[in-house]
Order: structure tokens, then C-alpha cells, then sequence
């Protein structure tokens, strides 16, 4: 197993280098210091015997997105829902279908026997769907009621309410991103219309892709409409960050350790700028191309927190 040294200061977190010259020279301080000091474990050095999935990625340019936060509810795609009617009054002479039966378009659902020629003729189903509402018995008179209600749940739309606030920033066309319990998915916003209550506020609908069965009409899901991107000089992942002694901070490469396969790990204090749901900007504390630890850096923490606990007993 790969065999890992994180190294950090006894005084406290290194602090922020005003070049990335200044943070070489350091670099070269500490692993001087560390070749003269392991064996007397006074440099605050810890060693670890397993990766633990450590996933080290190299600070980039990139983009950083602005987004608007909003709660929406999951309702069929009005395109979806079919009303199914008899063609011809009559009396239902046979039923094929119930609630909750998922139905192929075709597919017939009623027998009827039309009260003027007395012959009899089938109610196929319109579209593919799922019979949410049945009003067909056997011996019933079909008048001119609703006999079933499909609905194909394959793709379905959510409803986000957009406040007064937040209305001048909301376009058709947006990104939007959803989540709920672990669950996410990408859709689009596709219409504002106003709500129809009179009230002040706007509905923008997003079709939701529901091919495997993941999401429920009726629920409620967090959406994340993007508004805009920022190119940033810096970015990081944000499964990065840790908060190491009351500052926010990341775990650096910074070198090979004393033995084959050691790497050098350094708990680097940063200063962020704008963020997102995935990425931050770094706008001290990290240059381009370096090498951060981007997943399981808690990891690195656990280790730097136990070296720390050692030395102050």
C-alpha cells in the first residue's frame, strides 16, 4: 500500500504565500526540516499506511456559476394526461382496465354497445400511461362522463414559484439542476407563466426526463436555475475544503517523502471567492497547476489532528 506524510507546522497552519516563488522556497524549509527532525517526530510529521481513496487534482482555471435557489413540485406533463371518453353513448358491456394498470396505447379498455345500432365497438387507449382514475362499471350507461384517465409518467414537469425578487433573473432556457435525497438530474426551464391565483408570482416549468421511474408526482424537489457563469483564475472542487483550526484550508502536494511511494502533504490555509454547488474560487493560497487533495481529505485531517493531539501530551 502507498504510504502517505502529511506535514504541517506545531505553530499552525502555513500561511497564504504572496508568490508562488515564496511558497517553494517554504516548501524546500520543511522538507530540510523534516529530513533532520522524523527521527525525533518533532516536525509534526504523521504517517499513514493506506490512501483511503485520497484523489489528488491539479488547481485550474475554470468557471464558477451564479444560481438561484428555488422548491418545486413534480406534477404530470399536461401533454401526457388523456381524458378517455366513449365515442358513442351507450351501455358498457365489459371493463379491461383498472387503476393503477400500466397500459400500452391500443390497448382496449371498455366494450360499449351503442344505443343507436345496438352493435358494439371498443375504447382503445390513447397513449401509453397508467389508469390514475376509472368512472366505467360494467351495465353503466356511458353518457357523456370521463370513462378513464391516463397519465404517462415517463416525462413530467416541474413547477418552481418564482417570488417577485427573483423573477427579473429567471429566463426560459436556464440550466437547472435538481436534488433530492441523493438524487439530481438536469433539465431546462421551458415556460413562465403567471400563476393562475392571481398572485405575484411566477411558475417557470422545467421538463423532467422520468424514463426510469426515479421521480413521484406530488413531490417536492430542490432546483439550482443557473443565471450565469464566472471565469475564475483558481478554482477547486469543493469536497476540498476542510476547516483545520478555525480557518478554511486544503491539504497541498508538495513533495516525496523519505521512503518510495511517500508522498508530502501540506494543510495550506486559502481564502475563497464565489462558489457554487461544485466548485469555489480560490483567490489566495493556491496557484494554477498545483496539486490539492480534492476527495477524502478528511482523511488528512483525522492524521494532522492526532499529530497534533501527540505532540501537545
Amino acid at each position: 500500500m502507498i504510504r502517505l506524510i502529511v506535514l504541517t507546522l506545531l505553530c499552525g497552519l502555513v500561511a497564504c504565500e504572496a508568490n508562488r516563488d515564496h511558497h517553494e522556497h517554504d516548501h524546500e524549509s520543511h522538507t530540510h526540516e523534516h529530513d533532520h527532525e522524523h527521527d525525533h517526530d518533532e516536525s509534526g510529521v504523521v504517517e499513514i499506511a493506506e490512501t483511503h481513496g485520497i484523489r489528488v487534482a491539479p488547481a485550474e482555471p475554470g468557471e464558477v456559476r451564479e444560481t438561484v435557489a428555488l422548491l418545486g413540485k413534480v406534477v404530470p406533463s399536461p401533454e401526457r394526461v388523456s381524458h378517455v371518453e366513449a365515442r358513442y353513448p351507450g351501455l358498457i358491456r365489459r371493463v379491461e382496465a383498472n387503476i393503477g394498470e400500466h397500459i400500452k396505447a391500443g390497448q382496449i379498455l371498455a366494450t360499449v354497445e351503442s344505443n343507436e345500432s345496438l352493435r358494439e365497438y371498443t375504447v382503445p387507449a390513447p397513449i401509453n400511461g397508467v389508469v390514475i382514475d376509472r368512472h366505467a362499471n360494467t351495465g353503466e350507461f356511458t353518457g357523456s362522463r370521463v370513462l378513464f384517465t391516463l397519465a404517462d409518467y415517463s416525462s413530467l414537469v416541474l413547477e418552481l414559484p418564482v417570488f417577485p425578487q427573483e423573477a427579473a433573473r429567471i429566463r426560459v432556457g436556464q440550466p437547472v439542476l435538481l436534488q433530492s435525497h441523493g438524487r439530481s438530474a438536469a433539465a431546462v426551464i421551458s415556460s413562465l407563466t403567471p400563476q393562475e391565483t392571481g398572485a405575484p408570482v411566477v411558475v417557470a416549468r422545467a421538463e423532467l426526463d422520468n424514463g426510469e421511474g426515479r421521480w413521484a408526482a406530488g413531490e417536492m424537489l430542490n432546483a439550482l436555475v443557473e443565471i450565469g457563469r464566472t471565469p475564475v483564475a483558481v478554482r477547486i472542487e469543493n469536497s476540498a475544503i476542510q476547516p483545520i483550526k478555525g480557518r478554511t484550508s486544503i491539504f497541498v502536494e508538495v513533495g516525496q517523502g523519505e521512503h518510495q511511494g511517500e508522498r508530502l502533504f501540506e494543510a495550506r490555509a486559502i481564502v475563497l471567492g464565489r462558489t457554487d454547488s461544485q466548485f469555489s474560487e480560490v483567490l489566495e493560497g493556491l496557484h494554477p497547476g498545483e496539486l490539492y487533495v480534492a476527495e477524502n481529505s478528511y482523511v488528512l485531517k483525522a492524521e494532522l489532528e492526532k499529530s497534533s493531539a501527540a505532540h501537545e501530551h
